[in-house]
């Protein structure tokens, strides 16, 4: 049976974040299965929202608004090269935790053959 590992995870576009995602890719690469990035935007309006939901809190997920605006005011994201076939970016703005999830796990299916029939 296949399986689907999930990580949830920010990288900046410097020589420590690329460094992270290399360990993603070997550790994809030793198990021989897929590597399916996932880039999250939305607005900075929302993305404030959604610190304080308890979900983020019960999960020790970062909260601090003030941590949150210098990100996005600062850090440069990771940036998946444009021609990755398994790469999808998705911005939540508008939409609802379950609909954000289930057109993930849409590409997901579609671009991992090994899930076929899962």
């Amino acid at each position: 049976m296949a399986s689907v590992i999930v990580f949830t995870d920010f990288q900046s576009n410097d020589a420590l974040g690329r460094s992270v995602i290399a360990e993603y890719l070997d550790m994809a690469a030793r198990r021989h299965c897929s590597s399916v990035p996932i880039t999250i935007t939305c607005s900075e309006e929302e993305n404030l929202r959604r610190l304080s939901s308890s979900e983020r809190i019960r999960h020790g997920k970062l909260t601090d608004m003030e941590v949150v605006a210098h990100l996005r005011d600062n850090a440069l994201i990771y940036q998946w090269p444009n021609d990755d076939p398994l790469h999808m970016e998705l911005d939540i703005t508008e939409l609802k935790v379950d609909e954000a999830a289930h057109l993930i796990l849409k590409h997901v299916l579609g671009v991992c053959k090994e899930l076929d029939g899962q």
